[in-house]
């Protein structure tokens, strides 16, 4: 099974809007600026001493920071079930969110990666997508460093571990005009889907705390700050003695929300063995079809007008097409007789003459070739003593085929 990033111009690639527009950093919080001014004057045309005055202010903090998507590729995980079925994968990279801190101190922020409930929709790159299917309240989110840039989750980057925190996950202070990526992994995504489903993951970060190192004339003092108890968009009397802070992470020239957003998504690339239309065998489009045709009578022969009379034989053609687009693995058709033999029981060249044919599995794997190496038949020349025919794939590639025939006789 492959799980396709959505995105332009990378993943049909990755779902993406983004947060507010961000700001330079500045000078950094808590720096000490010191003016003086000065006054001159003379008495009696004497020049007096000069009389100053001095006058000193800490920086306050600037709060500003935004979400983009970097590289996103197709995830091929190899894991899956045909159709509606429920498809499990493992260490599914939702995006590589690149969180860029452009406030003048150094933050730590929380990343809260939330599925997004089915029907819910999302313009990403002028385009419009709904979310179809949802995620199983079993999967749980992680977020990891991604250390090497490249949007997937490295052996390395996996044994480093994820960040810490339960839902809300807790970055390294992130250095003022400064930005690191996170990958928003699913470590166990559950979905109940099929071929082609949009699932959205939406991740929301927070300014969680800054230590400002506030100067004066006698020292460094560091400051802690919770950010995230502050209100953003209180308008509070400047403290001359102390630290402000200031949330501009809104649109331009405006107070922010400490709150920004991206939605990023998954294409879910399935195995397709469903029957859209089982009513029309002729419909390539259904997956899974089994027809039969009267081959042999004792009155008609091996002809046309053959009827489905007592000891008439009848052959049996199944046809498995994998209209996905992704491999399905250990396909396993079975046609079981054991509750009908009084009625009807399997025949093979070696035990009848009459139209009666052994087991037999052709493949076409859609692009002029077969996959005749991942067909096991369990047993081709089958008897009347048989009550069952089987035959196991390996595996059934995406846009391939497999036609099974085998016969049988009216009791």
């Amino acid at each position: 099974m492959k799980v396709s990033k959505i995105f332009a111009p990378v993943v049909f690639g990755a779902l993406a809007t983004a947060g507010a527009s961000v700001h330079a950093a500045g000078t950094t919080a808590g720096k000490l600026i010191t003016s003086e001014a000065t006054l001159s004057f003379d008495v009696n045309g004497q020049q007096q001493a000069n009389v100053t005055s001095k006058n000193n202010f800490n920086v306050d903090v600037q709060v500003d920071f935004g979400l983009g998507l970097t590289i996103n590729t197709i995830h091929d995980n190899k894991v899956g079930s045909p159709g509606s079925e429920t498809a499990s994968y493992t260490d599914v990279v939702f995006g590589a969110v690149k969180l860029s801190n452009t406030g003048n101190s150094d933050v730590i922020f929380t990343l809260e990666p939330k599925s997004v409930t089915s029907g819910t929709s999302a313009t990403i790159n002028s385009q419009s997508y709904e979310d179809t299917v949802d995620i199983a309240a079993t999967s749980s989110y992680k977020v990891y460093l991604d250390a090497d840039g490249n949007g997937e989750l490295s052996s390395s980057e996996k044994s480093a571990g994820p960040l810490t925190g339960s839902g809300k996950f807790e970055t390294a202070a992130l250095s003022a005009d400064s930005s690191a990526t996170y990958l928003v992994v699913v470590e166990d995504l559950k979905v109940q889907g099929k071929n082609g489903d949009i699932v959205l993951s939406l991740v929301e970060a927070k300014a969680k705390s800054t230590t400002v190192s506030r100067v004066t004339d006698s020292g460094n003092t560091p400051e802690t700050l919770d950010l995230a108890a502050m209100d953003p968009s209180a308008q509070t009397p400047n403290t001359p003695d102390g630290i402000d802070v200031v949330f501009s992470d809104g649109t331009t020239d405006s107070l922010g929300d400490n709150i920004e957003t991206i939605t990023d998504g998954l294409v879910l690339s399935l195995p397709d063995l469903t029957n859209p239309d089982p009513t029309d065998p002729d419909n390539d489009q259904n997956g899974f079809i089994k027809t039969s045709k009267v081959v042999w009578d004792p009155f008609n022969g091996a002809s046309a007008s053959a009827k489905a009379i007592p000891n008439a034989t009848i052959e049996y053609t199944i046809t498995v097409r994998n209209n996905g687009s992704s491999n399905a693995a250990n396909v396993v058709v079975t046609d079981d007789l054991s509750t009908i033999t009084n009625e009807l029981k399997f025949c093979s060249d070696a035990t009848s003459a009459e139209a009666c044919k052994n087991l037999t599995v052709t493949t076409d794997d859609g692009n002029g070739g077969n996959f005749d190496a991942q067909v096991t038949i369990t047993k081709a020349a089958l008897e009347s003593t048989d009550t069952e025919a089987k035959v196991t794939f390996a595996e059934l590639p995406a846009g391939g085929s497999a036609i099974i025939t085998f016969t049988a006789k009216v009791q």
